[in-house]
This record gives C-alpha cells, structure tokens and sequence, in this order.
C-alpha cells in the first residue's frame, strides 16, 4: 500500500495485517457485521449532519487469480439503530455509497465499472447537505453524484446514535473473495471538497486535523 496507516493487529491468532494494510481475506468466519470499532459514549451520540467517508482498497492478484469482480462486501459503515447511515463498499467489485432514510428509504450510487486489478484505488463518499448533494468520488477525479430538490422529501441520511464496522463481507460464511485488502480508512464529521480529498489520498492525514473523526 502507498500509506501503510493500519494498526498492526493479530486477530484471533491470524496474521490479518500484511505491511500495515488489513487483508480481508480472514475476515468472515460468522462475523457477518465485520470487525466492530470501539467508541465513547459521546462518540456514538455523535450527531453526523454532514460527512466524509474514505477507504484505500485493493482487489485482484493475477498471481492467485484473485478476480475483482469476486470482492463484495462492506468497507466501512456507520449503523444508525438498524438503519444504514451510510456505507462504502464493493459490490462485485464495483464501488458503491449507501445510505437510508428517516423512512428507511436506501439512496445509492455505484460505479458503473470495477476498480482495477491489482491496483491501490482510492474511494471516497461525501453527503454535502447544503447542496443536497451525494458523491462517490474515485481517484480523486472520476465523481459520481446525485443531487435532490428542495421540494423533495425523503432523502436525508439517517442521523443519531450509531455504531460503525468495517470489512464487513456479504457472505459472512464464505467471507471476502478477490483478494481485498484495506488501508486508510477515514471517516469525517464534514463534506469534503474533491480538492480536498485528492490534495491529501495519497499522504497520511495528522491526528487532531479539523473535520476527522476516525482514521485506520
């Protein structure tokens, strides 16, 4: 990985962690909410109006013949109740943005195509609530957006109480497939410029920056 961020962890005796990134391909065996995040009390209350979710993934070994299009699952997600407020992830390989509504409506946006094999790709998916604006940003270039009227009504994320997972794979039985592995994921309390977020996707972010909630 260009950021090698991850904590170095050993995980029920598993060597999860490769060169300070989490390889998911222990990650299953009946964990079907993937690996829970520790919080405070406050942190869970924390109310979250507008946010930045980023995550540096990989998929594929032509060595192995890891195929993208096997990875499917969840790379981070915050859990409002049993709500979605949002999520980041792969869906065969095709990253995507998910979040539900106060109705529980599901809002989505994927990618049209699968990351590239073999190939540190940075994702990251913003909610700017001014502009009633969802984006999934890749590479810090390539934008995918969906933006609501104001004389809609059901369309803001949900907001509350929460918990947060990542490496969560669809199939908690046969876990993650492809050849995933996972750094630099950060999570933040603002909606982040594209500038913003390209200027800094490849550069560790300090501890203490305005806007971060989390970063691994």
């Amino acid at each position: 990985s260009p950021l090698h961020s991850m904590n170095k962890l050993n995980l029920n005796g598993a060597d999860n962690f490769s060169n300070r990134y989490l390889d998911l391909a222990n990650i299953g065996d009946g964990k079907d909410g993937g690996l829970d995040i520790p919080l405070a009390a406050a942190e869970r209350a924390l109310r979250m109006p507008s946010w930045t979710v980023e995550a540096t993934v990989r998929a594929g070994d032509p060595a192995s013949a890891d195929d993208p299009a096997s990875a499917d699952g969840v790379l981070l997600q915050r859990m409002v109740g049993t709500r979605v407020g949002f999520a980041l992830g792969l869906a065969a390989g095709k990253p995507y943005v998910r979040y539900q509504t106060v109705r529980g409506t599901v809002v989505e946006l994927v990618s049209s195509t699968a990351i590239t094999a073999n190939t540190w790709t940075h994702l990251a998916a913003v909610w700017e609530p001014t502009s009633r604006t969802l984006a999934l940003v890749i590479n810090g270039n390539s934008v995918i957006e969906k933006e609501f009227s104001a004389s809609d009504l059901d369309y803001l994320p949900f907001d509350g109480n929460s918990s947060f997972a990542m490496a969560a794979p669809s199939d908690a039985v046969i876990g993650w497939a492809g050849g995933v592995c996972l750094d630099e994921v950060r999570v933040w309390t603002v909606a982040r410029s594209m500038q913003d977020i390209d200027a800094t996707r490849l550069e560790l972010v300090a501890e203490g920056t305005a806007g971060l909630f989390r970063c691994f």
